[in-house]
């Protein structure tokens, strides 16, 4: 309408085109104040609902705050069980190694002692061949020395004296 004014479409009717356009204003006046009465209720609106969502989301972080400082007192409850019990473990453990140096060195006494016995065993097994053997020597000897004068003082022998005798 303000070009139309400049062209002067309205001339005469000046007027009518200043009404028209104060009833414009005024009309624009009222959308734009309803605009921001509607624009801060709605603003208002966002606020409380971002507000609402802000304490809602708070809520949950604190919870998870305290879910996650439960979480964390737990795992350094385990942490030191564990520690406690490893140590524990190693102190078994090295009970464990220190037996088994003291049972092998047990043992190889004991295999020594066994070597030891077996021998002394076979030291005397073979002192007692010899000293049959040695007795037999004698008691053959003798034995023979008695056919040889029996037989010399002409005695008969048996046939298992003879044999003795050709024996030895």
């Amino acid at each position: 309408m303000d070009m139309k004014f400049n062209y002067g479409h309205f001339q005469g009717k000046e007027k009518n085109f200043e009404r028209e356009m104060k009833k414009l204003y005024q009309e624009l006046k009222n959308i734009k104040a309803n605009k921001v009465e509607n624009a801060f209720s709605e603003l208002e609106s966002n606020i409380r609902s971002a507000a609402k969502s802000q304490e809602e989301a708070h809520r949950l972080v604190e919870e998870a705050v305290t879910t996650a400082q439960e979480s964390h007192d737990l795992m350094i409850e385990l942490s030191e069980e564990v520690d406690r019990l490893r140590a524990k473990a190693n102190s078994s453990q090295e009970g464990v190694i220190r037996s088994k140096r003291e049972a092998d060195l047990l043992h190889n006494k004991y295999v020594v002692s066994l070597r030891s016995i077996h021998s002394i065993q076979d030291l005397f097994k073979a002192m007692v061949a010899q000293e049959k053997n040695l007795d037999d020597d004698t008691g053959s000897k003798l034995e023979v020395t008695d056919l040889m004068s029996r037989l010399m003082s002409g005695d008969t022998l048996s046939t298992d004296e003879l044999m003795a005798l050709q024996r030895n």
